[in-house]
């Protein structure tokens, strides 16, 4: 895979388990992130609070429906309290349905190398498309770590046609995943995409896929929480 430079602007997304929605966090410049609400059903867009911090977002997790009550906190797991991103993000992929398929070398540059650390073969998960009876499936291709004055991963999703070996990739992606209604969302350079089925069942050639939002212009700016917000019942 290319070593091209990803833009500014960071976008990952994770989907509600039994709501037609997904939390967007939009990240750009490095410590102002925006939260938005995608409401999958109609491609509506909340906007929410700006954070002047670092939010990382493969270490969050979402309610599946609505806001959690009665918060208990315990261990998670063996590793609890190590590592970074994972336990955590391993944890929630393996629960929605992301089993890692390819396993890869860690390759070590150096931190004055444009990628700091390589995988070769690259760790490739999949998950599969449940509406075509797991005919297609998502593969989620992380290259590499760390790239200088880039993103921190490096990341191609492709969909793979397991009915007849064909793949497509959507290139340089942060985030991909099925919607509830069975299309393909992905995020890249800055903007989300959508990518539907035709009548038969068969994924659309990717020039189709719909921009739903271009989040690139955005630019911090201070919001007074609504008064909900301001309160914990």
């Amino acid at each position: 895979m290319d070593e091209e430079l990803q833009p500014q602007v960071r976008l990952y997304a994770i989907l509600a388990r039994e709501a037609k929605f997904v939390v967007v966090f939009r990240r750009g410049p490095s410590k102002r992130v925006q939260l938005l609400l995608w409401h999958t059903d109609s491609d509506e867009f909340q906007e929410g609070q700006w954070f002047k911090g670092r939010i990382y977002e493969r270490r969050s997790d979402l309610s599946p429906s609505d806001l959690p009550g009665n918060l208990k906190v315990k261990p998670l797991g063996g590793h609890s309290g190590g590592g970074e991103d994972s336990p955590i993000m391993d944890l929630r992929l393996a629960r929605d349905g992301w089993k890692q398929i390819q396993d890869g070398e860690a390759i070590q540059h150096g931190q004055r190398h444009s990628i700091w650390i390589k995988f070769k073969p690259p760790l490739v998960y999949s998950k599969r498309h449940m509406q075509t009876r797991g005919r297609y499936e998502l593969q989620m291709h992380i290259h590499g770590l760390k790239q200088r004055e880039g993103s921190w991963y490096i990341i191609e999703h492709v969909v793979q046609d397991t009915e007849n070996g064909t793949t497509v990739s959507l290139g340089r992606s942060e985030w991909a995943d099925w919607c509830h209604s069975g299309d393909l969302l992905f995020a890249s350079y800055g903007r989300l995409f959508r990518l539907g089925f035709s009548p038969r069942g068969v994924l659309n050639e990717l020039t189709a896929a719909k921009v739903v939002i271009d989040l690139n212009n955005r630019t911090y700016r201070e919001m007074e929480a609504p008064g909900e917000a301001k309160r914990w019942d």
